[in-house]
């Protein structure tokens, strides 16, 4: 079975000590004749998703600001942790995560240097999650999980920015 995750954080006042970040995820159960693109994106944001975790707060460490990068992080590491819970994690099935953050997918996935100490921490703490449940499944998650970079204007249409 294949499933869809869009991954959306923001951040109001970017950078700044008084900034606010939050952000959502959706899971979508796709069919078998559904393909990552813009199409899907579009039938996808008229259909009710499987899991919709609403819009809420990022909490930062006293000693970090708040920036747009770590709100999407802070989301990809929640939506992961909750594939593993729901059971939606195991071998045969394919999750595809969607985000509009081309910086944090490609340091998520090792195509760039993550410098900043708080970032690398919290994909540490993905990687350190997804080789645990690797053991008590004994399937490699990580590669059960296809990144996929999307625009921010199809995120802004699809159902976690409503």
């Amino acid at each position: 079975m294949d499933y869809l995750v869009y991954i959306d954080g923001f951040c109001k006042g970017n950078g700044r000590r008084d900034a606010e970040a939050g952000g959502s995820f959706a899971v979508y159960k796709l069919g078998h004749d559904d393909k990552i693109g813009d199409k899907l994106h579009a039938r996808l944001a008229m259909r009710t998703p499987l899991y919709h975790d609403r819009e809420f707060t990022v909490v930062v460490p006293d000693w970090d600001h708040a920036t747009n990068n770590f709100a999407e992080a802070t989301f990809l590491r929640t939506a992961i942790s909750w594939l593993i819970a729901s059971g939606l994690l195991v071998q045969g099935n394919t999750i595809h995560i969607c985000m509009d953050s081309q910086l944090v997918l490609n340091q998520v996935t090792g195509m760039y240097r993550t410098n900043k100490p708080h970032l690398r921490k919290i994909y540490i703490s993905i990687y350190d999650m997804l080789d645990k449940h690797s053991k008590s499944i004994g399937v490699n998650t990580e590669k059960l999980i296809a990144f996929h970079w999307i625009s921010g204007d199809v995120m802004k249409a699809s159902v976690i920015a409503h």
